[in-house]
């Protein structure tokens, strides 16, 4: 940002000398065309600004507007300022050629005609000394062009001081310093060159000299802005006063005063260059020093703030004579859940509860005496007082520091209810540990000391459960181990021994099973595990436990048994088992199922071995079941397949169960399972399969015969129809006629004779119209619809009770029961059961008839229950057969057909009927209509 600011100022400086320069230059041609050449003479007595000098300050400063506008870029500025700059130096050497030769090529005059004298000086003509400062001039501009900045800052500085000896010898009017009476430098030219000095100057930029000791915040810069300016002002205006009083003396005195005000100027100059350099170098080592310390003041302070508050310990800071707490640090604010500001001019004990009274101010004073004698005070544990009343055990530790001379005492508040509860939790841990090393079940824990050879054995702590596992108290086995020792199995005491010694040189965990002999007698199985370490003596302590694993040897020994059960079991059955890794693709199997597939125990065993026991037929169907269904869709594995034994090549036919095991991200790890060899099986199977085959052939034969059957049963039920019904119509016809007409003349044996062949041929016609309807159900296709069978139940019983007006009837129960079924044939099936209920009533009782519903094993089971006479269970068979009767002719007429012909109603929708009675107790119909009759 400050680089910016300067380049700006710089160009602006710039455009300010380039346009005062220009305008000087402009003012002179408007003069010199305007026949006024001295308007440019800033006074009588002095010479006016050439025309070609105009000229050339115009070119040189277009040609410095244009480095300013392009800078480095050099190919727009480049072609434009070396033409200028070119016109320019060809200009000047003819100049000088021109004075120097005295040919008088008379350059000035191909502008405007020459003016005359002033003074006994021509004027109108470029000075010898303006060309030389001109080409000065351009050779700063090429510099510039060709970023030479240094030299080019160089040459526009010797402009510079060429052009104020100039000045300051018109001021002194000494014509010695301008160019004497030859052709002198105009006055208003040296401020041209003032101007483009400066210009070249600021365009160098701030990096170069002299503008990069003036430039900029060190101290040398500073002190050269401050100094120099008004020590030159006061300089030449002390050499003007000495003009002034010297003018009268001669010109000589006057050029000695202006000489040396030029030289004390320039030793001003150095003099002040030097001392700023000197004084401005040790003012910017000591800032550098003191901004350094600053800094690590600052780092420092910022370093010890963010370790303050940073601190997970609590701080708080209180002035050791009023008590007040001047700061405290986050961890304070939440210690005590309160904010910064409510904290700071507290009270130290208001930090503690009231209960505590005074004691939290005499702890204060009792700590400011102790970091007075020690620095730091001992720590102490208190409660700390929270914004919400709850309390927090503390650590506090205080030590003095000093700050803006004051004594504070600097306290650490560490709060420690975590480590009390933890220490409360261990206490309970400790007593929950002995509790149970003492009831330990089946169980104790001891600690060994064996020395540091190993040689020694002594029992540095035993559980109170030895009394129940040695049949010794603790006091007697701490003063002798070999009570205990001593009951460990003779046949194992050698190899503990060997165990103990190899543990105790390679200092690794003991794992030993051993018999017990009891005092009782008894011999017990125990297990004893134990871990080294060392106590401060370097002896080597064994914590240990000892468990009774009676039980465990003993179910191990049946599990072996049940092992050696199962093995034979299956090599009986020819069923061998495996476990397979899915993931590593590895299996592993037993003696039989190698034995099934005839491979050795060094046969590889992963799912490309399996694949190639399988037989070629069935391997890639099996390989793909395995990789897609099992393991892809985690399905149980169960197929038969068919394999080519390894040993023989014999092909065998195997069934393969395995069940699948996951992982907590469910996927598939394992899988369990059996192979059997099921040949035989299969052989028994296929020879079964081909018996179905022929069965279901003669199945379908026979079927084919009973529909032949039941269209010569049709024709049959057609023939009596029609060729038997025509036949017994006439018997009835003759046997009514000779009644009719040999009435009282054939006695009455006769007339009873023509009555029962009357009755007989009627009963007949009933049968044979029975067999009909019967037919008729068997072979009528069903026209199922939606149907309320308790509204067809109603018509039926009102049908029936008006053809018995005789007989008194009550109907109760269901009012609605929807199904899909035919129609006509269930109205059939209802009429049949409630005129059997009609027939069987008892006499002069009112018949009781109810209509119910109720399910069992999902089923909807519908019933029908009267009061009549009921009948006997024993011949609940004969029932539904056709023509079977379980009563009298006599008593209750009928053709014993009218329950076949429910049963057959109700098998054809897919039901079943049955029913429950007693003697004299009513019966009950019960009837399904199978799953899809339910609406």
């Amino acid at each position: 940002m400050i680089m910016k600011e300067n380049v700006k100022f710089n160009n602006r400086v710039v455009l300010f000398c380039l346009t005062a320069a220009a305008g000087i230059s402009l003012f002179a041609l408007a003069g010199w065309f305007a026949g006024w050449a001295h308007i440019s003479s800033f006074g009588a007595g002095y010479i006016p600004m050439a025309p070609n000098t105009a000229l050339v300050f115009l070119t040189s400063a277009a040609a410095m507007y244009v480095l300013r506008k392009f800078g480095s870029q050099e190919n727009k500025s480049e072609p434009a300022v070396m033409v200028i700059v070119s016109l320019n130096t060809i200009l000047l050497f003819l100049t000088i050629v021109d004075t120097l030769s005295g040919r008088h090529l008379n350059i000035d005059g191909m502008i405007i005609r020459a003016a005359g004298f002033v003074g006994g000086v021509p004027i109108g003509s470029m000075s010898l000394l303006t060309a030389a400062f001109f080409l000065l001039l351009n050779i700063s501009i090429l510099l510039l062009l060709g970023r030479h900045l240094k030299a080019a800052g160089l040459a526009g500085t010797s402009i510079i001081a060429g052009s104020f000896v100039i000045i300051m010898g018109y001021v002194y009017r000494t014509p010695f310093l301008y160019g004497s009476n030859v052709i002198p430098m105009a006055f208003s030219t040296a401020f041209g060159f003032l101007f483009s000095g400066a210009a070249a100057i600021f365009l160098a930029g701030d990096d170069t000299w002299p503008l990069k000791g003036f430039i900029g915040d060190s101290a040398r810069a500073r002190i050269l802005r401050t100094l120099l300016p008004p020590l030159l002002f006061i300089q030449i205006l002390m050499g003007l006063i000495d003009a002034s009083f010297f003018i009268p003396y001669g010109n000589t005195t006057v050029l000695y005063a202006a000489v040396t005000m030029i030289a004390v100027t320039v030793l001003v100059y150095a003099v002040i260059m030097i001392l700023s350099k000197k004084i401005g170098d040790e003012l910017e080592k000591n800032l550098e020093e003191k901004k350094s310390v600053q800094l690590a003041l600052s780092e420092s302070e910022k370093k010890y703030k963010a370790l303050i508050d940073n601190l997970p310990d609590a701080m708080f800071l209180c002035d050791a004579q009023t008590g007040r707490i001047v700061e405290v640090n986050p961890a304070g604010c939440r210690l005590v859940k309160k904010s910064r500001h409510e904290i700071i001019g507290m009270l130290q004990s208001q930090l503690h509860p009231s209960r505590l009274k005074d004691y939290p101010s005499e702890v204060f004073k009792e700590h400011i005496k102790q970091v007075e004698k020690c620095g730091e005070t001992l720590p102490l544990e208190i409660p700390v007082l929270c914004s919400d009343g709850s309390e927090v055990q503390v650590e506090i530790v205080s030590r003095a520091v000093e700050l803006d001379g004051k004594k504070i005492l600097q306290g650490v508040f560490r709060d420690i209810s975590q480590r009390k509860k933890a220490e409360r939790e261990l206490i309970e841990i400790t007593n929950r540990v002995k509790a149970l090393n003492d009831n330990l079940a089946d169980g104790m824990v001891y600690q060994i000391n064996s020395g540091k050879d190993g040689t020694l054995r002594e029992f540095s702590y035993i559980s109170q459960a030895v009394e129940k596992l040695h049949g010794v108290k603790v006091s007697e086995a701490l003063e002798n181990p070999m009570l205990i020792y001593g009951q460990i199995h003779p046949d194992d005491r050698a190899a503990l021994a060997e165990k103990e010694k190899k543990a105790f040189e390679a200092k690794g965990k003991l794992e030993f099973e051993a018999r017990v002999v009891l005092p009782s007698g008894a011999t017990r199985w125990r297990q004893f595990v134990s871990v080294p370490h060392y106590d401060h003596n370097g002896c080597v302590l064994w914590d240990g436990i000892e468990l009774d694993i009676t039980e465990r040897k003993k179910n191990e020994k049946e599990m072996a048994q049940k092992e050696w059960f199962l093995a034979r079991s299956q090599e009986a059955a020819n069923i061998g088992s495996y476990v397979m890794d899915v993931k590593a693709g590895k299996w592993e199997s037993s003696k039989v199922l190698d034995g099934i597939f005839g491979i050795p125990e060094d046969y590889v065993r992963d799912v490309a071995g399996w694949g190639a026991i399988v037989h070629p037929d069935y391997r890639d169907g099996m390989l793909s079941y395995f990789k897609d269904e099992v393991v892809g869709k985690k399905k149980r594995f169960n197929k038969i397949y068919m394999i080519k034994r390894k040993s023989d090549g014999v092909e065998r036919w195997v069934h393969g169960i395995g069940d699948l095991e996951f992982d907590e991200a469910g996927s598939v790890t394992a899988m369990v399972g059996t192979i059997q060899d099921i040949t035989e099986r299969k052989i028994v199977e296929d020879e079964l399969s081909l018996h179905r085959e022929h069965l279901e052939e003669l199945v379908k034969k026979r079927t084919h015969e009973l529909v032949l059957l039941n269209d010569d049963l049709k024709s049959f039920a057609y023939s009596i129809s029609h060729d038997l019904k025509a036949p017994l119509r006439a018997i009835i016809g003759f046997a009514n006629m000779l009644r009719e007409d040999y009435k009282g003349k054939l006695g009455a044996v006769a007339e009873g004779y023509i009555s029962r062949i009357v009755k007989s041929t009627a009963r007949l016609d009933d049968l044979i119209e029975a067999i009909l309807r019967l037919s008729r159900v068997s072979s009528a296709e069903l026209e199922n619809k939606k149907i309320n069978l308790s509204k067809i139940l109603e018509n039926v019983f009102v049908e029936i009770s008006q053809s018995n007006p005789e007989q008194k009837a009550k109907l109760g129960g269901l009012t609605e029961a929807f199904v899909v079924a035919d129609p006509e044939l269930i109205r059939t099936a209802l009429y049949n059961l409630v005129s059997n209920a009609f027939k069987y009533s008892k006499k002069g009782e009112v018949i009781e008839i109810e209509f119910g519903a109720c399910e069992k094993d999902g089923k909807k089971i519908y019933f029908i229950k009267d009061n009549g006479v009921g009948f006997d269970m024993t011949y609940v068979g004969k029932l539904f057969g056709i023509f079977q009767r379980l009563h009298s002719q006599d008593d209750f007429p009928g053709i014993g057909i009218g329950l076949a012909t429910v049963r057959k109603i109700i098998n054809r929708h897919g039901g079943e009927i049955w029913a429950e009675a007693s003697e004299g107790q009513g019966a009950v119909f019960y009837f399904t209509l199978g799953n899809g009759a339910q609406a």
